[in-house]
């Protein structure tokens, strides 16, 4: 880091560093593809809700202030990411603007998103053979529930099945022992050909379709 840094006031400190804090939570997960311009400015912009905090609070002991900003920006960046970014990839959609969402991949929008609950997750391994967990709930409370996956494409997980590739399902009853704990499995990036998951979704059964006279008329 620059010595000059430290020289400079330290409000001008304490906004840059609320800045990049709120930067780290927008972005998290997702700022791999970030050239450094990027992460500059946008530094920059959560750095003016500090500083506009600041300001406001002037007159108050630079702790407050200094503590306020950098929760205001903390507070911001959370709501960003949680409401602001999906509400704005829907205007640009509505408005026949963009369809892109700045994803830097199908991978990434798999790992950051939580705002569904997975009921199984499966790997396919490159020798054809496949590790399953029927049912995370099974799992839910653990250090690494329901499961990780990781930047490089790697898996962190919770096996109750395995499949070989010629051969019928085999449960794995001690990945859960009462007393010795649960077992998690690491799967490297390199042997894996292909990842499912499930997620809970209230599906609607389709309504029956109409009868068409040509239809009737074959039956």
């Amino acid at each position: 880091m620059p010595t000059e840094i430290l020289a400079l006031s330290w409000t001008v400190q304490v906004a840059l560093a609320s800045g990049y804090a709120a930067y780290i939570i927008a972005y998290r997960g997702i700022r791999s593809h970030h050239s450094a311009q990027d992460t500059l400015f946008s530094v920059l912009v959560f750095s003016l809700i500090a500083s506009t905090t600041l300001w406001w609070l002037r007159t108050n002991s630079p702790f407050v202030a200094g503590l306020s900003a950098f929760l205001c920006c903390i507070a911001t960046a959370s709501l960003y990411r949680s409401a602001g970014a999906p509400l704005l990839s829907w205007c640009l959609r509505k408005a026949k603007i963009s369809w892109a969402d700045d994803t830097p991949s199908a991978w990434a929008r798999l790992q950051e998103n939580r705002s569904v609950r997975v009921s199984q997750i499966a790997v396919w391994l490159n020798d054809g053979s496949k590790l399953i967990c029927e049912d995370v709930a099974k799992f839910d409370g653990l250090p690494y529930a329901p499961f990780i996956l990781g930047t490089n494409g790697d898996v962190l997980m919770y096996v109750s099945h395995t499949h070989p590739k010629d051969g019928d399902p085999k449960a794995q009853p001690t990945t859960l022992v009462e007393g010795a704990g649960a077992r998690v499995t690491y799967i490297p990036a390199s042997q894996i050909a292909r990842v499912t998951i499930r997620h809970e979704a209230e599906i609607s059964p389709r309504p029956p379709a109409a009868e068409t006279p040509a239809a009737s008329s074959k039956a």
